[in-house]
């Protein structure tokens, strides 16, 4: 399976990761550097200190990724435990 990982830099100077399962991979650099920028011109994403000022949380766009994932089940409530065959 692959991941989208989009990493951007808050307002405070941290990085935040926003992932995306099952897309597309066929997205170029640019591209995904609009999207970015369009994440973050739409300020959903905000989080509120404790003196009730909202900030954004995706401030600038610092990377895109495409990370492979390998999902090995050891154990499952629907199949109990999985044993591994013998090597």
């Amino acid at each position: 399976m692959k991941i989208l990982d989009l990493k951007f830099l808050t307002p405070n100077h941290t990085v935040r990761h926003l992932k995306f399962e099952n897309v597309n991979t066929n997205l170029d650099a640019a591209t995904l550097k609009d999207c970015m920028e369009q994440i973050i011109a739409l300020n959903i994403f905000q989080t509120t200190d404790a003196d009730g000022i909202a900030s954004p949380l995706y401030g600038t766009p610092v990377s895109a990724s495409y990370i492979t994932k390998d999902e090995e089940i050891v154990y499952s409530a629907a199949q109990g435990l999985v044993e591994k065959p013998a090597a």
